[in-house]
């Protein structure tokens, strides 16, 4: 029963790669990332290996602060499609949400702006996996997960099995 559920898994990743190349191949580029973040003062990538292949996870604030919010996004889409929406809404506030909180988007393996596609299948528990080797390299003791669909469920997973890393 659990691979059979393992190979819908993968079935449903795989599908999801295929429609996130076929939208990247028809969509425009940005040009100019910085545009995501305008009122960030600091903004970085760093590219993290993992055990399911090299994630990069975009850091936008200040990554001392005890703030901070993680987000995954959903399959076939990467941080910018899913979430500039939302970072250019709290921009556009002129809140002080950006200098209080440090954002974490990871981009799942296979998912960032200049990512190779990967081989082979990956799970949800390797998607949470993903998450755990992040936080640990980026020695994040807590935050607060902001996910979308797949993203979603990758976080609660990790919620479920860590606890004590997740405040909300």
């Amino acid at each position: 029963k659990q691979w059979t559920e393992d190979a819908r898994e993968a079935e449903r990743i795989e599908k999801a790669a295929k429609k996130k190349r076929e939208m990247e191949s028809s969509a425009p580029k940005l040009a100019q990332p910085q545009s995501l973040y305008p009122a960030a003062k600091q903004r970085k990538t760093v590219e993290i290996v993992t055990k399911s292949g090299a994630v990069s996870v975009t850091i936008v604030g200040d990554p001392t602060s005890n703030a901070k919010i993680l987000t995954f996004h959903d399959l076939g889409l990467n941080h910018r499609y899913c979430f500039a929406a939302f970072m250019r809404s709290i921009a556009a506030q002129k809140s002080s949400v950006l200098s209080q909180f440090c954002f974490y988007h990871i981009d799942a393996p296979g998912h960032g702006e200049e990512a190779e596609d990967i081989e082979g299948d990956l799970s949800m528990s390797d998607l949470e996996d993903v998450v755990g080797t992040v936080v640990k390299e980026l020695n994040i003791r807590a935050f607060v997960g902001l996910g979308v669909g797949a993203g979603a469920t990758i976080l609660m997973r990790f919620a479920i099995s860590k606890p004590e890393a997740v405040r909300g």
